[in-house]
């Protein structure tokens, strides 16, 4: 009798060691992640792409005749674009414009700079850190910039008297202007965050140069201007 109940103790013990090495083992298999289910998941960004933003910027304008100025404006704006994805490694090229009110008058009072919109043709660098693509930017930026010079009431008579012939309507409101489309290089960063598969938000900065070009005033002499400008923007996108 003694000798069954120690083969049952015996048999017990090697069924309950069995039972808590395989349940053990389903606990290691599927309860702990491993080291490739921590580490953020790849996704799919490739593809078209369109996003809808608001921002804020700041334009400096320099020129050689003693007329710098910083003008301050909200702006909204949009851009569109297309993404290859290569393993974590995403190149693309966007297109992006905005309006804004960038304007302000020299202390003189009498000479006003403004730029009315703002476009970049660029370049993305990013990568695929999961639900996140931080990214970079460089390309060309654009802008509408403008000067508008109110001139004094006798000089408005004397230019309008010796050019009635050729131009009886250019001085308006005794005012004169020159407006050129400055052209210049553009960098910046930013990073997309996925809400759904094809929804997203991007936070967005962008740095522009735009370089120096002649301005003239109608029978002025001409200048030198140019300006620089920052931006930063929050949009909501959706990749196609």
């Amino acid at each position: 009798m003694r000798i069954w109940i120690a083969c049952l103790a015996v048999l017990q013990t090697l069924v309950c060691g069995q039972i808590a090495t395989v349940y053990a083992a389903d606990l290691l298999n599927e309860g702990i992640p491993t080291a490739d289910e921590l580490r953020l998941r790849p996704q799919t960004w490739s593809g078209f792409s369109g996003v809808a933003f608001a921002g804020s910027g700041v334009v400096s304008g320099r020129d050689g005749v003693g007329w710098d100025l910083t003008m301050h404006s909200g702006l909204l704006g949009a851009a569109a674009g297309y993404d290859t994805q290569f393993d974590r490694i995403i190149l693309g090229g966007h297109l992006e414009g905005f309006f804004s009110n960038f304007q302000k008058t020299t202390d003189s009072g009498n000479v006003r700079q403004s730029a009315e919109w703002i476009a970049s043709i660029t370049g993305r660098l990013g990568y695929d850190a999961g639900r996140f693509m931080p990214y970079l930017t460089g390309g060309l930026g654009i802008a509408k910039y403008k000067f508008e010079q109110t001139r004094p009431r006798e000089v408005i008579d004397l230019l309008a008297y010796d050019y009635a012939v050729t131009s009886p309507d250019s001085f308006s409101g005794g005012t004169v202007t020159d407006t050129r489309m400055l052209y210049g290089p553009v960098v910046g960063a930013g990073v997309e965050t996925r809400l759904t598969d094809n929804l997203f938000l991007r936070l967005d900065y962008k740095h522009f140069h735009f370089l120096d070009r002649d301005f003239r005033f109608q029978n002025g002499q001409p200048f030198e201007a140019g300006a620089t400008a920052d931006t930063v923007d929050l949009g909501v996108g959706f990749r196609f």
